[in-house]
């Protein structure tokens, strides 16, 4: 039986689920990248067997959350089966959020939530985030945060047991190394916590301390397009020292079943 390197380096995808949890739709203003389009990441995710995409707009992180959200909105309507749709509010803007909120409630392209705090300069526990704390509880949406730092960590560990029906995806898992050993603690002891891998750089044997320390189930690929590589990303996890069965639960399985699809 082929090895999953073999499997990838052949293109031999058939029976290979990737599913990138983290990726975003626009022109990064602070970043280079080579491509940013709707068409571009398409061809980026055939290139390395990604058969789906959970995305948000760089809008939808920023300052226009409304048009963000229209451009996943339009994008998944264009590739229904291969792009899950996640939305974004500005939390400095309580009017729009409430109107963001009814919006999207009845629609089938967002699945998830994406707020970045560190954008909005707004605290992971302000009143605001907690609406959308609410929101995905009562609608069964996780909820992926962009984190650096370990405060941010240690604000949603106090979040998490505030509403511990709301699957809590820590994107980057904290970013800086001993941020990442405390969300590694709070990913083992809280049931609806889960760790994004995606870092923009990468920490020699990071992947397998992880899947050493924190149950493989709970870690979720992501490479951060458009503003980071899928390739390099996915050469992270591919090349790991660690077993098949753990690679294919970083690479998909987990986000699948968090899905339920």
């Amino acid at each position: 039986m082929k090895s999953l390197i073999e499997k990838f380096e052949e293109k031999d995808y058939n029976d290979l689920l990737i599913i990138d949890g983290h990726m975003h739709l626009g022109k990064p203003y602070n970043f280079f990248s080579s491509g940013y389009t709707a068409d571009s990441l398409i061809k980026s995710m055939d290139l390395n067997g990604i058969k789906l995409g959970c995305i948000s707009s760089l809008h939808s992180i920023g300052q226009y959350a409304v048009k963000g959200n229209l451009e996943i909105e339009n994008l998944v309507s264009r590739y229904p089966d291969r792009f899950i749709g996640q939305f974004g509010v500005n939390p400095n803007y309580p009017e729009e959020l409430n109107s963001i909120l009814q919006d999207v409630k009845d629609k089938n392209c967002f699945r998830q939530i994406k707020i970045h705090p560190y954008l909005h300069n707004y605290p992971v526990n302000g009143e605001q985030y907690h609406k959308l704390y609410v929101f995905g509880c009562e609608n069964n949406y996780s909820l992926l945060s962009h984190t650096w730092g370990i405060k941010d960590i240690r604000d949603f560990d106090g979040i998490t047991d505030q509403y511990p029906d709301l699957k809590i995806i820590l994107g980057h898992s904290g970013g800086e190394i001993d941020a990442i050993l405390v969300a590694a603690d709070v990913a083992q002891k809280r049931k609806n916590v889960f760790l994004d891998i995606t870092i923009s750089f990468n920490y020699q044997g990071l992947i397998e301390w992880l899947v050493s320390n924190v149950p493989v189930e709970k870690l979720f690929f992501g490479s951060d397009a458009t503003y980071n590589s899928q390739s390099a990303a996915l050469g992270k996890v591919i090349y790991a020292d660690i077993s098949d069965y753990a690679k294919t639960c970083i690479l998909g399985l987990n986000m699948k079943k968090l899905l339920g699809i």
